[in-house]
């Protein structure tokens, strides 16, 4: 790993005990989720995983921060519920000590492809299924040439917060975004779209307020004259 990187899991208190796969190639990756027994190649060639009892995101577990800074530029609601900045730091805790004791994926990646607004995103995970899916849905980039980290993700989807209610949680697993420290923990899913979604919301609300930019969420499809078609979903209440 990079010193950048290095520094900053040692900041977050993550100090691995056990293998790092940094920046793994995917056949890498491939070949360890198959020996894993977490994946297996269909008939086509690809890669079929299962992402455990969770195919779908937990919006009813998922919070954000509230501090001095996101109380005044955050919609509070059901949709953004808002968590101590004191809870948080006992989950990190407990999360990054988890982590140092297990194998852990490090990728570094770039959300947001306009040099103006590109975002550097730092990934740990547990599962190589987790890492490809980062590999596939970021911008890969050489990470030597990096000078600073805007996001961090740390995910242990084999962990649990037995005592949730205890704490206040509606269930033992969370999704929590600082969103001014930009950190996102993932604590007890493997649903990697978890991961995609945190770094779009931290988008949504980082982009506007500092630069006036609303991020898009749509795929875009390139033409022959080099045209492009970008496709959006729209939801209504109906």
């Amino acid at each position: 790993m990079t010193n950048l990187i290095s520094n900053q899991l040692e900041s977050l208190g993550v100090r691995p005990k056990g293998p790092i796969y940094f920046q793994l190639p995917v056949p890498e990756l491939v070949e360890q989720a198959i020996k894993n027994q977490e994946a297996a190649l269909t008939e086509t060639g690809a890669l079929s995983f299962k992402t455990g009892i969770f195919t779908g995101r937990s919006p009813e577990s998922r919070f954000i921060v509230k501090d001095a800074e996101t109380s005044e530029n955050v919609n509070w609601g059901k949709v953004n519920k808002p968590m101590s900045i004191e809870l948080f730091d006992l989950l990190l805790e407990r999360l990054c000590l988890y982590l140092s004791t297990k194998p852990i994926y490090v990728r570094s990646v770039q959300a947001c492809n306009h040099k103006n607004y590109a975002q550097n995103v730092l990934t740990v995970t547990q599962s190589p299924c987790q890492d490809i899916f980062v590999n596939n849905m970021f911008i890969n980039v050489d990470v030597t040439k990096q000078k600073n980290i805007d996001w961090t993700v740390l995910a242990a989807s084999n962990l649990k917060v037995d005592d949730y209610a205890e704490l206040g949680l509606p269930t033992s697993h969370c999704v929590v975004l600082d969103l001014s420290r930009h950190i996102v923990i993932i604590i007890g899913t493997a649903y990697t779209g978890e991961i995609k979604k945190s770094i779009f919301s931290a988008l949504n609300y980082y982009l506007p307020l500092k630069h006036d930019v609303l991020t898009m969420h749509c795929s875009a499809n390139v033409g022959k004259q080099n045209d492009t078609a970008l496709f959006f979903w729209s939801f209504r209440n109906r």
